[in-house]
């Protein structure tokens, strides 16, 4: 506590020592040319509504209800405290994305405006007013210059991203009777040249949806289930802690353990890695579920990108949330683990443990931990190229993925055979693997997403991961207006003009990672080929809850 007050003491006064002077105009530039606008007028606009004469040049052109939009959005107030601003924006991700920023906002002479852009909103953020839009423009150190044509180039690729995401949603329901098949359908969802070879993307520029033949005609009267998978199982679940202590890698790992009590055969494992900066119970209501089951869980606490962690970093102990070893050691911890619970399966467990054949749920960061396990390395090629101008607008994961150029460019081998099925909730990974390792994979896969996730965005993270992914046996359950995690929530709500509780939201999604992790594992770590039927939507629509459709593709499904 102490060292993040004395930062943010020396920071304050860094800031507020500054020189009086602020913004009083900002111009905008396109092409040839150059306009001017009072940061007064928007001011004024702002806090009363009144246009005058020179603001009213540039909103003649939109309707009264986009301005009101303008003038909401203008004094939207962020709570965000100051430390946790400044620690942000010194990061990798946050020195990124205020770069890229810096671009079209820039200092008088077309310099980047980086450092004023960051030096505004802490200044800002520390202020009695707040931080909002406006405040930030007040606060500019130097007035400000707009190069509008940058501006509108980035709206535009975010523009064409969420254009992209509602058109193919609306295309996983094309056909009555196929409903929750992707029929004889060819589409071009993209013709921005630019857009495309920025995603990987190669001439033609033309992406389809194909055909492709049932294994069976589709049974318009689908059968249902002989319980409800949402539903708790039977069996009673006991939970033990233990820490195991990894003394050539010097890391603690913390463990949590859930058995069925009474189940007299072997227990098949399911392992879990959470995401960065997640607590260790963040998935318990999974863990107890699958456990009802007979399946036995345990949670792995990753020390160098857990809660405990996180919270170290925002209190100033660290430049970054986690070190880029992690991509590393992640992986190494899971086969540590098996490793550990094998000496002391006999001993402990009675040799209950099946764990010569075991499952991984993996979220976000947990995820590229299951695909490193499943033999997917590092691609430094690939991400060398995509990290050269990385775009974290529209794919904050790739500001993460990005990290792993710091470790030095060899071969990370960290398959672990024991590992057969992998459930990949929110996953991210197309640089860092690419193409060529994600096809190294070819066991049991899950995918399950959602078209609002603006962290590992659908079109260009999932389809990409999806398609490339090897295995005959791999699904992808994509919710609508479910979001990436539970602080996100009320972002989609307004995307959406949505008003739905976060009680209800984690809800839908804890029924949803049940229902789909139960009825997968069931499948592909118990042999349990009655119930592989029932990986589509039709056999699933029981369980869908509006808004949040649920649709569901297999590897019949071709992306190219």
């Amino acid at each position: 506590m102490k060292l993040k007050l004395t930062l943010l003491a020396i920071f304050s006064n860094l800031c507020l020592s500054t020189p009086a002077y602020a913004a009083s105009t900002i111009y905008l530039i396109y092409g040839p040319f150059n306009f001017s606008l009072p940061v007064e007028s928007l001011t004024t606009f702002t806090e009363s509504g009144e246009i005058d004469k020179k603001l009213s040049f540039y909103l003649n052109f939109l309707s009264e209800e986009e301005r009101l939009q303008l003038r909401k959005f203008l004094n939207t107030r962020f709570d965000i405290k100051p430390f946790t601003l400044y620690k942000l924006g010194n990061t990798y991700a946050g020195k990124s994305l205020i770069h890229l920023l810096g671009k079209g906002i820039q200092i008088p002479g077309g310099r980047n405006g980086y450092y004023a852009i960051r030096g505004s909103l802490i200044q800002t953020a520390l202020s009695t007013e707040g931080l909002t839009i406006i405040n930030v423009i007040r606060n500019f150190p130097t007035d400000i210059q707009i190069d509008v044509s940058y501006l509108l180039k980035l709206i535009k690729e975010i523009n064409s991203l969420v254009k992209d995401t509602e058109l193919f949603m609306d295309n996983l329901e094309l056909e009555p009777v196929n409903k929750y098949y992707l029929s004889a359908v060819s589409l071009q969802v993209v013709n921005d040249p630019e857009y495309l070879s920025g995603h990987g993307f190669t001439p033609p520029y033309t992406l389809h949806l194909t055909p492709y033949t049932l294994p069976q005609p589709v049974d318009k009267n689908a059968r249902s289930l002989p319980f409800n998978p949402s539903q708790s199982g039977q069996f009673i679940v006991s939970k033990e802690i233990i820490t195991f202590q990894d003394y050539d890698r010097q890391r603690e790992l913390k463990t949590v353990i859930y058995l069925p009590e009474n189940k007299e055969n072997t227990i098949p494992v399911i392992l879990l890695s959470n995401g960065l900066g997640a607590q260790i119970d963040r998935f318990e209501s999974l863990a107890y579920h699958l456990t009802s089951y007979g399946f036995g869980v345990v949670i792995i606490d990753h020390p160098q990108s857990n809660y405990e962690r996180q919270q170290d970093f925002y209190q100033g102990f660290y430049q970054e949330p986690f070190p880029a070893t992690e991509f590393i050691d992640r992986p190494l911890d899971i086969t540590f683990i098996l490793d550990q619970l094998e000496e002391i399966n006999l001993t402990q467990f009675s040799s209950r443990l099946q764990l010569d054949k075991v499952g991984i749920f993996g979220y976000s960061f947990g995820a590229t931990t299951a695909f490193s396990l499943a033999g997917a390395q590092i691609n430094f090629t690939q991400l060398q190229q995509d990290c050269e101008s990385p775009n974290g607008f529209y794919n904050i994961s790739i500001l993460y993925q990005c990290r792993a150029l710091e470790l030095p460019a060899q071969n990370y081998d960290l398959r672990d055979n024991r590992i057969q099925a992998i459930f990949a909730f929110f996953p991210f990974g197309r640089s860092l693997f690419g193409q060529e390792q994600l096809n190294k994979i070819n066991i049991p896969v899950f995918l399950q997403t959602s078209d609002q996730d603006v962290v590992t965005p659908l079109m260009v993270e999932q389809i990409s991961l999806f398609t490339w992914l090897s295995s005959p046996e791999k699904y992808m359950a994509i919710a609508e207006n479910l979001a990436h995690s539970r602080a996100m929530i009320q972002l989609v709500n307004q995307r959406n003009n949505l008003s739905i509780s976060d009680k209800e939201v984690i809800q839908t999604t804890e029924n949803y990672l049940n229902a789909l992790n139960l009825i997968f594992f069931k499948v592909y770590l118990n042999q349990d080929e009655r119930d592989q039927d029932y990986l589509t939507h039709k056999n699933l629509e029981f369980l869908i809850q509006e808004p949040f459709n649920l649709h569901i593709i297999n590897s019949d499904f071709s992306w190219e």
